[in-house]
């Protein structure tokens, strides 16, 4: 388990050594809002989908695809789980405050933090069998998230359900594997994708580390309110993924180690970013929000690497 621990943290050192390239960039000016925006619409709308789009760039097999469906399935039935610690453990007077709480415990960094690490430990098959994470988080995010951050009286329209990066992207990749279009695709398309997915690691590592930068950590760290979410989301949900997922060995649904760990991953991640996007956006605890994603990021590096080499260990 050692060996695991000391794996994973070396492949979490390195995306921390990204996100202190763009703690320096925010603190000396070279990252400002503006800049921050557009890279994260860049990974957003560009990276993050090239991606799942990429790692479905494979031969139609009947066995991957119902493999990837039970990852789907847990991927949901975790996320309804976490719902409900977040009911449990995330409260707060304020309305505005205990919204926070609780987005910041449903929903983890799936997309910027877990596939560039999907892909480092379990490679293209880590972020296939990631991509349903995604998805499932996407959806949660654009119907429940918006409720809870807006309001009750939020619209949520098919639009945003269905048009949405996600979403739209896994689409894709499976239209391409099931139909075998893969193998159609001319090179220089295929090659363009690829070096569009080398971004994904480096960009978003240093929008994060941008956003540290733009944080007091010592009075976040010094704040109570945070730590019953953040303990929340570092600890209690991954045991949570890995006990669901143990269970799953003495049933006909038992997963494979690569879904595992995949899954793991991804519920591991800190607080996600769109924690203040959608606390801006909605008027809600914005301070409170920047509190949460970046001491969960920066502790990340400690539970990251046990969790998914605990999960390497007995799954």
């Amino acid at each position: 388990m050692i060996t695991n621990f000391l794996t994973v943290a070396q492949q979490v050192a390195i995306l921390f050594i990204l996100i202190g390239v763009g703690f320096v960039c925010g603190k000396v000016k070279i990252i400002n809002d503006s800049v921050s925006k557009g890279l994260s619409d860049i990974c957003l709308y560009f990276t993050t989908p090239a991606v799942i789009i990429a790692s479905f760039f494979r031969p139609f097999d009947s066995k991957m695809l119902f493999k990837l469906l039970i990852a789907f399935a847990v991927s949901t039935v975790f996320h309804i789980i976490t719902l409900s610690v977040a009911y449990i453990f995330a409260h707060d007077k304020n309305i505005g405050s205990d919204s926070v709480k609780k987005f910041a415990v449903i929903f983890s960094n799936a997309g910027f933090m877990s596939l560039p690490l999907q892909m480092a430990i379990l490679g293209e098959d880590g972020t296939f069998f990631g991509s349903s994470y995604v998805v499932v988080f996407n959806i949660i995010v654009w119907t429940y998230g918006l409720i809870l951050m807006g309001g009750k009286g939020t619209k949520i329209t098919t639009a945003k359900l269905i048009f949405n990066p996600g979403v739209i992207s896994i689409t894709v990749g499976i239209i391409l594997f099931i139909f075998n279009l893969a193998k159609y695709i001319p090179a220089p398309i295929e090659t363009a994708v690829n070096h569009i997915c080398n971004l994904n690691t480096p960009i978003p590592m240093m929008i994060i580390g941008y956003h540290l930068s733009k944080s007091k950590i010592i009075s976040a760290i010094t704040d109570s309110r945070i730590w019953v979410s953040i303990i929340s989301r570092l600890v209690i949900s991954p045991l949570i993924c890995i006990a669901l997922l143990y269970a799953l060995k003495f049933t006909p649904l038992a997963v494979n180690s690569t879904i595992a760990v995949s899954l793991v991953i991804a519920a591991s991640a800190p607080c996600a970013a769109l924690t203040t996007i959608f606390s801006e956006k909605h008027n809600c605890d914005t301070a409170l929000s920047v509190k949460l994603v970046s001491v969960s990021t920066l502790f990340s590096i400690i539970t990251m690497p046990l969790f998914v080499a605990i999960a390497q260990q007995i799954l």
